[in-house]
């Protein structure tokens, strides 16, 4: 696939997901069709399921996804040796291949208020994809099932933090640069006493 089309491809993924977003917000999540959704974007119903899976999934957007390398250097070890930076510096990576835009992440927000199925279900792909990591990391030096598990749901919720203060600012704060900027401040909170 050249770049351009790569790109395309990419634009129209998400056009999709604004718009299923947007439909949602206006008539609820029961209150559309696919055809319709197919309609608002300008795109017959097979180009739409070749985007998109499910309602849920042109609403949520994909699921993320943990790249091969990034996976890879975490059950190695690294990048820091430090487990939870580490956990973090995956989620970081792992949100970065299609990060929402902030106004696409606060219109997110909205639609999870006011639909708990969605709520449950994002909340669901993304346990599954904590499950999926852990399993894919057993064998990281020095570092039980366990510790792991808690390290990622740690992140979790480090993911949610930076979620929520992305969300209640004007500027376009990037949620991969929020997590990034909540380092230092982990560092305090785990950090022995002196």
């Amino acid at each position: 696939m050249t770049e351009s089309a790569a790109r395309r491809r990419v634009d129209r993924s998400t056009a999709i997901f604004r718009a299923a977003q947007e439909l949602t917000l206006e008539r609820g999540y029961q209150g559309w069709t696919l055809e319709e959704l197919a309609e608002r974007v300008g795109v017959s119903r097979r180009t739409l399921f070749n985007h998109v899976e499910s309602k849920e999934h042109a609403v949520l957007g994909p699921r993320p996804t943990i790249d091969d390398a990034a996976l890879a250097e975490f059950r190695s070890g690294g990048p820091t040796g430090r487990l939870l930076h580490d956990a973090v510096h995956l989620a970081i990576t792992a949100i970065a291949t299609s990060e929402p835009a902030p106004a696409d992440l606060r219109r997110c927000q909205q639609i999870l208020l006011c639909e708990p199925a969605l709520a449950q279900a994002g909340i669901a792909g993304l346990e599954e994809v904590l499950e999926e990591t852990v399993d894919q990391s057993l064998g990281r030096p020095h570092a039980t099932p366990e510790a792991i598990r808690l390290a990622l749901d740690l992140t979790l919720i480090l993911v949610r933090h930076a979620s929520v203060e992305t969300l209640g600012e004007d500027a376009d704060t990037r949620l991969t640069d929020r997590l990034r900027a909540l380092l230092p401040l982990l560092d305090e909170v785990v950090a022995a006493p002196s």
